[in-house]
């Protein structure tokens, strides 16, 4: 399996990425091309998944990785913006219905995660009735429980005859090409070749819901990306591969395998996201663990600790070479800069003011849109206008919390339950397929980012529940 990545179809990918890139550049500047760009797309998709359904779960798949909110390519129609996430949800979503009506494919339906998601489905229902019922706007409840339609693709998903190759094949290069995104717009703003503000450059990361850039210490940047998820999840896969799932690997193998490492790698350093540091490092401490008990061998496990300091050194070296300032130490500027502190006790002012609205109602929670008002560090919020820093909103960023408030423990208890599945049958099914032990390894990251960052109530978490429900279906 390892060995034959590294394919056609693996270059045939690394193209197809590097041209969407270009494609979305191109066309965010002329909008005139935004409708266009966005008809022939999902055309395209909707022969492409009537032909060969899972060719659709692949590039639902690919838009995640390389999509961050959802914007790559959008269209505004009757004031109502058109992202290229929701067009590609409703053409699979509408093409598995008609699998499931007319080619009489109900027998898909009988898969145990089915029926968990459809529970799930029911109680973000429930929420958005109680949100409904306790008067909140309307807008705020959708904006709040949009993401989790994202679940109703889950038929889709166990439909669709998935190659685990192809997914692992997607993986690596959206996050390769992502990777030289992320160091290219370092490299331009550090550069001074664009501003931020209202710059074409930026405007394109930002209203394409790409991400975000921050001046840390000039000219280091933050240039974090929602997407950087996939670059974490790949840095992890690739691990595995290198030291578990290597068996038949050649030459040809290794070098790609170190330049994707490397290249994940630094661009987890340079989203800044401490979230993502401290999942990557449980992450690595969880197949170092596995090592030990698989009694993988000394000289392995040496290389394996070997590995970390080398990356560190190498990546942080190369920030210093593209931003042309070798002063600066990202680690101590990102670690002492204030917003950065103001972004942590901002967290931690939201705990007990949460914790006290879910004593309350503890079992089936708020619902959507449900507000907490608590006083913030962040400079962004204590303003002139409110000093004290008083803040009122729905939502927040301590990912479990912010469930158990809106759908309680009921909620939470049944997302557990389907992540304790999923990890369970890729531990299982990894015994054989020791490559699926790299996605568990993905999954106990995304445990962990949703702690500080939410991501399971988005596609871009969500979506990666789906692809592991797939591919061990």
């Amino acid at each position: 399996m390892v060995k034959n990545i590294f394919n056609k179809y693996f270059y045939l990918a690394l193209a197809v990425f590097a041209l969407t890139e270009i494609a979305s550049f191109i066309v965010f500047v002329n909008p005139w091309l935004r409708l266009v760009a966005l008809a022939i797309i999902l055309l395209a998709v909707l022969v492409l998944a009537i032909k060969q359904f899972e060719y659709g779960i692949y590039i639902l798949w690919g838009e995640l990785i390389i999509g961050g909110l959802g914007y790559l390519f959008f269209a505004d129609i009757f004031g109502f913006r058109l992202s290229i996430r929701l067009g590609l949800f409703s053409v699979v979503f509408l093409i598995w219905l008609y699998n499931l009506i007319f080619k009489n494919k109900w027998s898909t339906l009988k898969n145990q995660y089915n029926f968990l998601i459809l529970v799930m489905i029911l109680i973000i229902g429930l929420g958005v009735v109680l949100g409904i019922l306790s008067d909140r706007q309307l807008i705020d409840i959708f904006f709040d429980a949009n993401g989790f339609l994202y679940l109703l693709l889950v038929g889709a998903f166990i439909l669709a005859n998935i190659k685990l190759k192809r997914i692992v094949q997607i993986l690596l290069t959206g996050s390769l090409i992502f990777a030289v995104k992320t160091i290219a717009i370092l490299f331009i703003f550090a550069h001074k070749l664009s501003y931020i503000g209202p710059h074409p450059i930026y405007a394109w990361i930002r209203d394409g819901g790409i991400g975000e850039i921050t001046i840390i210490n000039f000219p280091l940047l933050r240039i974090f990306f929602q997407s950087h998820f996939y670059n974490l999840v790949a840095f992890l896969l690739v691990l595995v591969v290198l030291f578990v799932a290597n068996e038949g690997l050649k030459k040809k193998d290794w070098i790609w395998l170190s330049i994707l490492l490397w290249f994940n790698f630094l661009t987890l350093v340079v989203s800044q996201s401490r979230s993502f540091w401290l999942a990557g490092a449980l992450g690595m401490l969880v197949i170092f663990v596995y090592l030990i008990i698989a009694k993988i061998g000394w000289k392995k496990i040496i290389i394996y600790i070997c590995i970390f300091p080398v990356l560190v050194i190498t990546t942080h070296g190369a920030i210093n070479l593209i931003i042309s300032d070798f002063r600066i130490n990202l680690f101590s500027s990102r670690l002492g800069q204030s917003r950065g502190e103001s972004a942590i006790s901002s967290r931690g002012a939201q705990i007990n003011p949460i914790l006290n609205e879910i004593k309350r109602a503890p079992f089936v929670g708020y619902g959507f849109a449900k507000t907490i008002t608590y006083q913030s560090s962040d400079p962004r919020v204590r303003t002139e206008e409110n000093p004290a820093g008083w803040l009122t909103t729905y939502s927040f960023e301590l990912g479990y919390l912010d469930l158990l408030l809106k759908i309680g423990v009921l909620g939470l208890t049944i997302l557990i339950v389907i992540i304790y599945g999923l990890a369970k049958d890729l531990y299982f099914i990894g015994q054989r397929e020791k490559l699926l032990f790299g996605f568990l390894v993905g999954l106990v990251a995304l445990i962990i980012v949703h702690i500080f960052t939410p991501y399971l109530n988005h596609p871009l978490g969500l979506g990666y529940l789906l692809i592991l429900i797939g591919i061990t279906k």
